[in-house]
């Protein structure tokens, strides 16, 4: 994981360029953080590295997300869909960028 300073409730990446590997890793850590914010924009994820980190997610405390600049493939797109329309996975999500 990712050591930092500052607001424990938001875990911001933005910029690292993790790329799909990491972003698997990193994803199973994810599950463990109480942070109700989380900036993974511009890492260079494709469908398979956002797939993993919305699904690592704590779907508990989760709140805002910011997946910008990053190619989440119709797979991340109907995953999201499910999420928002149909409510699964106990998702407590109220933004998301995507721009």
């Amino acid at each position: 994981m990712v050591a930092y300073k500052g607001d424990e409730e938001e875990l911001n990446v933005k910029n690292f360029l993790m790329g799909n590997k990491y972003a698997k890793a990193y994803s199973n850590g994810l599950k463990l953080l109480r942070t109700k914010k989380v900036n993974v924009s511009n890492n260079r994820l494709n469908e398979n590295g956002t797939m993993n980190i919305l699904k690592g997610l704590n779907k508990q405390t989760v709140e805002d997300v910011d997946l910008s600049n990053n190619k989440m493939g119709i797979e991340g797109v109907k995953y999201l869909a499910d999420v928002i329309v149909k409510g699964i996975d106990g998702f407590n999500l109220r933004i998301l960028k995507l721009e």
